[in-house]
């Protein structure tokens, strides 16, 4: 049996245990058809753990965040030094937003890119704002801002220049492959969405989940390879998570149970 159909067994074996952590109407078996196609799509995800990939669910359902074509968190697998592949949830820049947006005290997030032909302007002091009047052509990414709009109508927003989006790229396990150098654009908005948050009356932990896995440093060596997802576009309204990462990997591994599938698929999984 392939790892494909490996995974696709372990996960459908687990569909009535997703149902107990999935969130605001999120379909566990629409979680679970979701990853089998993010791993068709990757041979580094069908080189993962299947106990990597249903923690990396179980994650996205306490989350209450689509993975894969609906947006909001990726499956990103992660390769290890000594070779073995491991699944890890990573939360996108819309599922950044939906997790602002959540609990209603922040009504809507906004993120814009600037470019180097675009008229930018930004107030600082008593009557702050921002003016930028896009050009619409081809140019280099010079800042990246995000504006909030509270309950109460109060706007408040963050703007980071090239450079500083740079920094936190520079400092990041996947800055070097995948969304960062596809998608510099959309990761820039994200960066700039989790500094804006640090400033907002929201209830998540925006160090969590977003980059570096969860049980690594961000200076670790055991990490020396990623090949993230491509960011897909979707806003879907969050959960606050309670069950961290680990704490989900040590129970699934403490249950140690035998592993049956759910149901038998019309179309089996196949190997690339």
């Amino acid at each position: 049996m392939s790892n494909i159909a490996n995974i696709a067994t372990f996960l459908n074996g687990r569909v009535s245990k997703l149902k107990t952590e999935s969130k605001h109407g999120l379909e566990a078996q629409e979680l679970v058809d979701a990853a089998l196609v993010a791993i068709h799509q990757n041979p580094s995800l069908q080189a993962c753990a299947p106990q990597s990939v249903y923690i990396s669910l179980k994650r996205a359902a306490t989350l209450g965040l689509h993975p894969g074509t609906r947006g909001g968190c990726h499956l990103v697998p992660f390769r290890k030094r000594d070779g073995t592949w491991e699944a890890q949830l990573i939360i996108g820049y819309q599922g950044a937003i939906s997790l602002c947006t959540r609990s209603g005290q922040v009504k809507t997030i906004r993120a814009r890119v600037v470019k180097s032909s675009d008229k930018f302007e930004v107030m600082m002091g008593t009557d702050e704002k921002i003016i930028h009047e896009p050009a619409f052509e081809d140019g280099q990414t010079v800042a990246v801002y995000a504006v909030a709009e509270l309950g109460n109508g109060v706007q408040q927003f963050e703007v980071m220049t090239f450079k500083q989006v740079e920094d936190i790229r520079k400092g990041s396990k996947a800055g070097k492959s995948g969304p960062w150098t596809q998608h510099f654009d959309e990761m820039a908005k994200k960066t700039v969405v989790l500094r804006l948050a640090k400033y907002l009356p929201v209830n998540f932990d925006y160090d969590q989940d977003f980059d570096t896995p969860s049980g690594y440093s961000s200076a670790s060596p055991e990490l020396i390879d990623v090949s993230p997802d491509v960011v897909e576009k979707k806003v879907l309204t969050v959960a606050k998570s309670t069950t961290t990462q680990e704490e989900l990997r040590q129970k699934i591994f403490a249950e140690n149970e035998e592993v049956l599938p759910a149901y038998i698929r019309n179309e089996a999984p196949v190997d690339k």
